[in-house]
């Protein structure tokens, strides 16, 4: 015959695991079909797009836009630059910590867009802050940390003839400049 007291505990462990474990275990889960879906399209794009961005513009600056940031150029790469591309981010995956959305800093300096299928990933690349903020089809997907450095990116950008932003980094990390 089991107790009162071994009931109530039963009980108790019953409710943790729905409240507490099962929403832990599905955002996990979650994180996973967001690591293979970016990763799908990475490795399988249709179209890639590289972008140099300005992220000191004030709100008022003229011009196109990638989400809130000023676009200064943009270049459609080829089959030879996407792979030195896609390895700057690919690289990364398996070193993805989930972070907030959005950081203090994120002033994307470049970004990457890629399109495959039906699906459309935007990459907003911060090293100041070493952050990812990934969108698919223009929603907010994830906020990632990274580790890394622009200089494939800008090397990329310059051979294409795209400017650089002029704007200065401002180094976040004191082991992280850009």
């Amino acid at each position: 015959m089991i107790t009162h007291k071994i009931k109530i505990f039963i009980k108790f462990m019953t409710l943790f695991t729905f409240l507490f474990a099962l929403p832990f275990w599905l955002l996990i889960s979650q994180r996973q079909d967001i690591r293979d879906s970016v990763q799908d399209a990475l490795r399988a794009p249709d179209r890639v797009v590289l972008y140099s961005l300005e992220p000191t513009a004030p709100p008022s600056a003229p011009g196109a836009r990638l989400n809130h940031f000023v676009i200064i150029g943009q270049k459609e790469i080829d089959k030879s630059q996407y792979t030195r591309v896609s390895y700057s981010i690919l690289e990364q995956i398996p070193r993805w910590r989930f972070s907030i959305k959005t950081s203090s800093c994120l002033n994307s300096r470049q970004a990457v867009e890629i399109d495959s299928g039906e699906q459309k990933f935007d990459f907003l690349i911060c090293y100041e802050c070493r952050k990812i903020v990934v969108y698919e089809n223009g929603k907010d997907l994830a906020g990632l940390e990274v580790s890394g450095e622009p200089s494939t990116l800008n090397r990329i950008l310059a051979e294409n003839g795209v400017p650089l932003s002029k704007s200065a980094p401002q180094p976040v990390h004191a082991t992280s400049p850009e």
